[in-house]
């Protein structure tokens, strides 16, 4: 598994067979696999970010925020983020970083 979780079955799998955990409007599912490198995905529900430019920049945000952090130098954890639900915050990196650490705090034990 790459870095990234691209492909649908991956999602799915993750999606169906994973631990979760949610903070403001963001679902994290993490799922260990066993003698891999770290990955993620990003997924946003429909309807939930109305134009384009704006779901490009929450990806963008959340790509550089777990890179950042050091995440994908790990083995065997694979992990989703789902926007599920209209953000109450702004799309910066300062607004979005401490709910991001959360999680990954919270799917260390992954």
């Amino acid at each position: 598994m790459a870095s990234r979780v691209l492909s649908r079955a991956q999602f799915s799998r993750i999606l169906r067979t994973g631990s979760r955990t949610t903070a403001g409007p963001v679902r994290a599912y993490w799922l260990h696999i066993s003698g891999v490198a770290n990955a993620f995905g990003l997924t946003i529900k429909n309807g939930t970010l109305g134009r384009a430019v704006d779901r490009n920049r929450w990806k963008r945000i959340m790509r550089e925020i777990v890179r950042s952090t050091g995440f994908l130098k790990g083995n065997g954890c694979a992990i989703v983020f789902v926007l599920f639900a209209k953000p109450d915050r702004a799309l910066t990196r300062a607004a979005w970083d401490p709910l991001v650490s959360g999680i990954l705090d919270t799917a260390g034990a992954c």
